[in-house]
């Protein structure tokens, strides 16, 4: 068994431009590590749920947001992060490649829903 892991890194030397596609196979690897932990764990679920610039503040308080500081992103990182809860009874465990496509496509909608600020893939 491999040890257990909460975060996979990449750091290049110097800025790079990812090829067309990149962003997407990195989404489709995270949700394949995800329904590989739904495997072991049928009682919960996991997904890709923020996808995009990895955010590097988030104001907790009305008042922090009042003050005027935001939320504010590293426009240099992909990040993707993935979320984990409990599984509701109405929920059916999917063990199929094509039935958790379909959900990650419609929950994410590559950038549709995430902390996505950078241009869309062509």
């Amino acid at each position: 068994m491999t040890a257990r892991i909460h975060r996979i890194e990449i750091s290049f030397a110097v800025a790079v431009d990812l090829p067309h596609g990149v962003e997407r196979e990195l989404v489709e690897i995270a949700a394949r590590i995800c329904r590989a932990y739904e495997a072991e764990h049928r009682d919960s679920v996991m997904w890709p749920a923020g996808i995009g610039s990895k955010v590097t503040y988030m104001p907790w308080t009305a008042e922090e947001e009042a003050a005027g500081r935001h939320m504010e992103f590293d426009d240099s990182v992909f990040a993707i992060e993935c979320a984990e809860r409990e599984r509701f009874d109405s929920e059916p465990y999917m063990p199929s490649d094509s039935d958790w496509q379909a959900v990650t496509l419609a929950t994410v909608g590559w950038g549709g829903w995430s902390w996505r600020r950078r241009r869309r893939d062509p």
